[in-house]
């Protein structure tokens, strides 16, 4: 992540003033537990950094963090550990600026990192939280080759130690034909 100018450095999560933020930028580490989602694991390690830049009534917010999410196979219920780390780019800019845009525009892939914002401040732990919940993927998966769960009896098909007597009966395309016939 490239750094914006000559930073000051912050470590906290409580919120931010635009104004507070000096013309040189501000780097925001945050070391707590506060923008941790509840899967994160903590037993792992993890970081997060913002760099601030004011740019006007405008804050661009350069970002990355590091973490390990405790999640659980949507295939096969088994516990994995997801390492997770993203670089994010977002600009905050005033409400009024968003009110000058027609109701049927469109947006640019340029305009998708752009928070509006009421009050000039902002709260780093909760601009994580979003960032961790968008780079978190929405079918969580052990692996490329997880085979999950046998829809008759259950069996978690990764374990071969296991045998699912349905899979065996219903291996061929023409096992379901089989069973009708009985």
């Amino acid at each position: 992540m490239s750094a914006i100018g000559k930073s000051a450095g912050k470590s906290t999560s409580g919120l931010i003033e635009f104004v507070e933020i000096p013309g040189q930028g501000l780097r925001v580490d945050l070391s707590d537990h506060a923008w941790l989602v509840p899967e994160a694991d903590l037993q792992n390690f993890y970081a997060a950094t913002i760099y601030l830049q004011p740019q006007g009534q405008m804050v661009l917010a350069d970002g990355e963090f590091e973490l390990v999410l405790d999640l659980v196979c949507d295939r096969c219920q088994q516990q994995f550990k997801l390492p997770l780390a993203e670089k994010f780019k977002i600009e905050f800019e005033p409400a009024s600026s968003a009110e000058s845009l027609a109701a049927d525009h469109h947006c640019s892939d340029q305009e998708m990192d752009v928070v509006f914002y009421d009050e000039p401040r902002l709260d780093p732990a909760q601009v994580l939280q979003q960032q961790v919940a968008l780079a978190m993927p929405v079918k969580r998966i052990c692996g490329e080759n997880c085979r999950g769960l046998c829809p008759g009896c259950g069996v978690n098909l990764n374990n071969s130690a296991e045998k699912c007597s349905c899979r065996q009966e219903n291996d061929s395309p023409f096992g379901v034909l089989a069973a009708l016939k009985k």
